[in-house]
């Protein structure tokens, strides 16, 4: 009897739910994990069932003990799965309920190298890998999927607790009464209120045991401009819970960044309408106060998961509106235990009359972003490689955004990463960008046969990815659409596009080129009627130019050294539609596997 594994699949900028950090879980959640239970745990005991018919009385009992005692484990941790992040034949990672009380879920990840006589590990949050049982000589993971839809539960942040933070002294639990607040103070929390949150006022030198009790009842927390001590901000940098910060003083310690410029306006560049809080909104300049005031940028030099939703009017490498998401890295390395929105107003306690209907939109779903209120889905990821990731070059920090923009989640990573971290991040992502500071004498070995969408855009990595023998580079402002079917131009009308407002250095293929080579965009050749390829893709399947068949797509991106302030609109998009294609791999070709698969698995255990 054969079994075949189908694919789930998933919309177009969308992956696995991943675990937002609060305590507890609500009642979507529940229904959603209690579905993916039993669904896996119906494959699960398929297998079991089927194990034990071809069990072997020849079996050692140590072999079998053993056996018995993993496929128990297994079984355990299954039945608590609440999400998978990795589904592969020789892997899984998901996530399960709390286990150490610390009020977040924990994420296992069992795992084989695929080598015979290498052990079957697992792994806690990222933690060193633990042995579970040595000598494996057969180990595959196959699965049933099916898709269920949940019903629609509304969510509101009716009930849900915001904290006010204020720096008056308070004795009552830490509580401070409202009505010694300033008038701004009211009106914010009046807001608030009106968005459907419960707020308590609680003081930044609250005692310790009344600002955990605080927290521990908090959905978000919201600190306002007249916030100004930095003794405070230490416990918002370690508070579990999303934080909203609209104060300059507190960007250092609170993870963002060092230093702060100020400057009196009116307009934020809102670049990502992807993300929850902006995606009512259009891009481009947002008027967000009646009035000029001082608006803080924040300025390059912060953490490489900082997430830039809006720049500076005018300021285009400051941050004017910012993101964290939970566990993201900050400019001191360390991991943020909850969300952290950093808003762009705030420096001199801007009059909350001042803020227009666009600042008190972002005001209100940065609140509920930070409390968990959003999807429960998250976007694609792309995992791009970098020479510095807590400083990135002005094009890599350009390219970041850009890709952030068109809905992907953007994750910097070192090139000279732990090659095990290395392989953890690229099996967390959908697609891998190639930084043109990258060296492929350090990367090419881990890349070049991963399944995984890549994308590059240096002599170096044409060459090195199978493009072709050798490189050229020529001077380019404009470039003819040459295959005007492939995806990446889908919606262009034109049969040629201008992609940068000057001519900028580009790299194309030359020497030999691979036989699977598609020409998407190019330059006129010495020829009528050829091209010189400029923008160039291989397919998963065909073949690159050592012969060798490509796991996944390729694509050869124009521009290498290129910034944002030199693309046009057309070279934004082409740029953003060459990452969708990239990271939309075709469906893999189904796979099987005999009833005896489990079977010869538990019998090379410790052979």
């Amino acid at each position: 009897m054969n079994v075949t594994s189908t694919r789930q699949t998933t919309t177009l900028h969308q992956r696995r739910p991943r675990g937002l950090t609060r305590r507890g879980y609500t009642l979507l959640e529940m229904v959603i994990s209690t579905g993916a239970a039993t669904v896996l745990l119906g494959g699960l005991m398929s297998t079991i069932v089927v194990a034990n018919r071809a069990w072997s009385p020849d079996l050692k009992p140590a072999i079998k003990t053993e056996a018995s005692g993993l496929t128990r484990q297994l079984s355990i941790d299954l039945r608590s799965a609440l999400r998978f992040t990795e589904r592969t034949a020789k892997a899984a990672t998901f996530t399960v309920p709390d286990r150490d009380s610390d009020g977040r879920p924990e994420v296992l990840r069992y795992a084989w190298s695929g080598t015979s006589g290498e052990p079957l590990t697992v792994s806690v949050n990222g933690g060193t890998a633990q042995v579970v049982i040595t000598d494996v000589q057969t180990f595959n993971m196959d699965y049933l999927l099916r898709s269920v839809t949940a019903p629609v539960i509304p969510v509101s942040g009716q009930s849900q607790t915001v904290v006010y933070i204020s720096e008056a002294d308070a004795g009552n639990g830490g509580e401070v009464n409202r009505n010694e607040l300033s008038s701004e103070d009211q009106q914010r929390i009046v807001a608030i209120e009106s968005w459907d949150f419960a707020v308590s006022v609680v003081s930044g030198y609250a005692s310790d045991t009344d600002w955990a009790a605080a927290i521990d009842k908090a959905a978000a927390i919201y600190v306002p401009g007249s916030v100004e001590d930095d003794e405070i901000s230490q416990r918002l940098y370690y508070a579990n819970v999303g934080v909203v910060f609209e104060t300059s003083s507190l960007r250092d310690d609170s993870g963002f960044g060092n230093t702060i410029d100020l400057s009196s306006t009116t307009d934020i560049d809102l670049e990502n309408t992807h993300h929850y809080i902006t995606s009512t909104l259009s891009a481009g300049q947002v008027k967000i106060v009646k009035s000029s005031q001082p608006l803080m940028f924040l300025k390059p030099g912060f953490g490489p998961d900082l997430q830039v939703l809006a720049r500076g009017d005018s300021k285009p490498y400051m941050a004017s509106l910012a993101v964290i998401e939970s566990h993201g890295r900050t400019l001191a390395i360390d991991a943020v235990p909850g969300r952290r929105v950093l808003l762009p107003w705030g420096a001199s306690s801007t009059p909350f009359d001042l803020l227009t209907d666009a600042a008190r939109t972002i005001m209100e779903r940065s609140i509920s972003w930070a409390a968990g209120l959003d999807s429960v889905t998250s976007p694609q990821r792309i995992l791009f490689l970098v020479d510095k990731e807590f400083d990135l070059k002005e094009e890599d920090f350009d390219r970041k955004l850009m890709f952030e923009s068109a809905g992907f989640e953007v994750r910097p990573l070192n090139q000279e990463t732990e090659s095990n971290r290395l392989s953890n991040e690229i099996a967390e992502s959908e697609a891998i960008y190639l930084s043109s500071n990258t060296n492929p004498d350090i990367l090419l070995s881990s890349i070049y046969n991963v399944q995984q969408g890549v994308m590059c855009d240096s002599k170096e990595w044409n060459i090195a990815l199978g493009f072709s023998s050798d490189s050229a580079s020529f001077k380019v402002s404009k470039l003819a659409i040459v295959d005007s079917e492939h995806e990446i131009v889908s919606g262009f009308k034109e049969k040629s596009l201008t992609i940068v407002t000057d001519t900028q250095e580009t790299i194309t293929p030359s020497g030999t080129a691979a036989s699977g080579l598609t020409t998407v965009l190019g330059i006129s050749g010495s020829s009528k009627g050829a091209y010189i390829p400029v923008v160039a893709t291989l397919e998963r399947g065909v073949t690159r130019v050592d012969e060798t068949v490509s796991p996944g797509r390729r694509t050869l991106a124009p521009t290498f050294k290129a910034r944002r302030e030199h693309f046009t609109a057309n070279g934004y998009r082409l740029m953003q539609q060459a990452m969708v294609w990239t990271a939309s791999a075709p469906p893999a070709p189904e796979t099987s596997f005999s009833s005896s698969s489990f079977s010869q698995f538990l019998q090379g255990l410790n052979r």
